[in-house]
């Protein structure tokens, strides 16, 4: 059977969840700010949509926080290497606000969208906050550079399990063309693909139970998406899996999963894990760190 197997348009079956975080400060949405975009030794701000967003240089990373009128957030910590964050949250009488992204390299920045609603009505700007110096801006972050051509390799399609067609010379883009189709396409199917031997895409799992893909997401949408879930659905055990790999920092007591967070770095769970031990000497102490055993 042919791996290119379309059909008409249906629906994403994704569970994407609005994050309303009623447990941090509350902020109120009159107050005015000054245009803000500093850098001053170790800390480095930016105002989009009246919102101060800054980020101060700690240890090997970044505590991130926003800033409305005279309020403060609460700080989040991010390491160097990478991760995401979501911080920030306002929910005043209906109305919210919240700051979103992720830290990238070349040069070092803090990348994101904040977003204001009320009167059900929203309003975001994407920003891209350097932090290793001046020239930061709220508008959308510039193309990235053109990279070279795909490899070409082998792609083979998979329905609920069963290989139903294989490509031989395909891109990557065009498997990942080729999943999107078949998943609105197909929406009974547990659609998969392999390419050169590794799964494509990323896959949200309840209790076990894989309930959304999307073939064609970064590792920072499959991170926020997570952090979305675990908050929204807090009764779920949520995992996610990136191209074959488990997402995420676990730990477990005595074989029993007590604690995820999807957007850690690897220094901040071996920190937790250590400090778990250290504890808890009664308990049977482990962590996984994207799947591999810490």
């Amino acid at each position: 059977m042919s791996a290119t197997k379309t059909n008409k348009i249906n629906k994403s079956l994704l569970q994407v969840v609005a994050l309303i975080g009623a447990s941090l400060p509350l902020f109120t949405m009159t107050f005015e700010r000054p245009a803000m975009a500093q850098s001053a030794n170790n800390r480095h701000c930016i105002d989009v949509q009246n919102i101060g967003i800054c980020a101060e240089e700690k240890g090997q990373g970044y505590e991130l926080y926003a800033q409305f009128g005279p309020v403060t957030s609460q700080k989040q910590y991010v390491g160097r290497d990478g991760g995401c964050a979501t911080f920030g949250t306002i929910s005043v009488a209906g109305s919210h606000a919240q700051v979103k992204g992720c830290i990238k390299g070349s040069p070092v920045r803090f990348e994101g969208k904040a977003e204001v609603c009320g009167f059900r009505k929203c309003k975001g700007k994407e920003f891209a906050l350097n932090l290793s110096g001046n020239g930061n801006t709220s508008q959308p972050p510039a193309t990235p550079p053109a990279v070279a051509p795909s490899t070409i390799g082998k792609y083979e399609l998979y329905w609920d399990g069963v290989r139903v067609g294989t490509e031989p010379s395909w891109t990557r883009e065009q498997a990942i063309a080729n999943l999107e189709d078949n998943k609105k396409a197909y929406p009974n199917k547990k659609v998969e693909g392999l390419f050169n031997g590794q799964k494509i895409g990323y896959e949200l799992i309840w209790d076990g139970v894989r309930v959304g893909f999307e073939p064609s997401w970064t590792l920072e949408q499959a991170i926020a998406n997570l952090e979305d879930n675990k908050k929204a659905y807090p009764n779920k055990k949520v995992e996610g899996v990136f191209n074959g790999q488990k997402v995420g920092y676990e730990l477990i007591w005595d074989g029993v999963r007590v604690g995820f967070e999807p957007s850690w770095t690897k220094e901040q769970a071996i920190n937790n894990l250590n400090f778990n031990k250290q504890s808890y000497p009664n308990k049977k102490v482990e962590g996984l760190f994207n799947g591999q055993q810490l």
